[in-house]
């Protein structure tokens, strides 16, 4: 079943970019946003989806989704990965490097198309990468400022995870 949520949650999140900000998405779930951090014309959203269809507590998962047009990736993680996620993101947030340094990377789990995000420290920013065998890759630079207010979301992701 878990297989299935996560299916029906990457093609909403994908098809529609994390652009439907906390509205249903149809009668089967509710993507929300937590956080958007722009640049130019990338995006990066940290998101919630529910689902009406599964069983607690298999009917929620976080995204992580980038937005670079015209390609839009997220992935998905559920409450046994979010911890991983959040402590990749404060390693990075501390790594410091003149040049691009890779800190770590997650893949998803439970799903066909097995997206993975990687995490890395540059001059100054943080980079986000998702890429999917299906769809590519996409690349989110934030500036390391930023970093405390991602952490802030994916914390308040856990906590929606977690009820």
């Amino acid at each position: 079943m878990l297989d299935l949520f996560r299916k029906t949650a990457l093609t909403f999140a994908v098809a529609l970019g994390l652009s439907l900000v906390g509205s249903a998405l149809d009668a089967k779930g509710t993507l929300s946003t937590v956080a958007t951090f722009r640049s130019g014309n990338m995006q990066l959203d940290v998101a919630t989806y529910i689902s009406a269809e599964a069983k607690p507590p298999d009917d929620k998962v976080g995204l992580l989704g980038v937005t670079n047009p015209p390609l839009k990736i997220s992935f998905a993680f559920d409450r046994k990965d979010v911890d991983a996620i959040i402590a990749l993101c404060a390693r990075t947030a501390k790594t410091q490097s003149p040049t691009w340094k890779t800190v770590g990377s997650r893949k998803e789990t439970g799903t066909s198309d097995i997206s993975e995000i990687a995490f890395s420290a540059g001059p100054g920013a943080i980079r986000v990468v998702i890429s999917s065998p299906a769809l590519g890759a996409v690349t989110y630079n934030m500036p390391s400022a930023d970093a405390p207010r991602l952490e802030q979301a994916l914390n308040q992701v856990k906590a929606f995870l977690r009820q």
